[in-house]
């Protein structure tokens, strides 16, 4: 994966090279010491990176769809509100529909 700094790299060398994803390679691989033809990325995946800075003027990856990840704090609160409901009931269990209701974590 490259770093912002690599791709804002790629970038200014795909510009500089009259918008030529192989040209811009070749500078990359010569300017880092690379030997072989093989860079970090393929000349596709610079067309496609090029046509979304294009769009949207920012080399930053989107966010992913998908579940966010929890936070530390949530899953510490949540951890301690399960030591605390085990402690008070007789048999040392708790309901994940309990903690999520003291919580008010879904």
């Amino acid at each position: 994966m490259l770093s912002i700094v690599e791709k804002a790299l790629l970038v200014k060398l795909y510009y500089k090279n009259s918008e030529s994803a192989i040209a811009a390679f070749r500078a990359y691989r010569y300017m880092k010491g690379m030997r072989d033809s093989k860079g970090p990325i393929t000349s596709s995946s610079l067309n496609k990176m090029m046509k979304k800075f294009e769009a949207t003027d920012s080399l930053v990856s989107c966010q992913r769809s998908g579940r966010p990840s929890t936070a530390v704090s949530v899953a510490t609160t949540v951890e301690q509100m399960v030591k605390l409901m085990s402690a008070v009931v007789t048999h040392g269990e708790c309901s994940t529909r309990e903690v999520s209701r003291q919580t008010g974590v879904s």
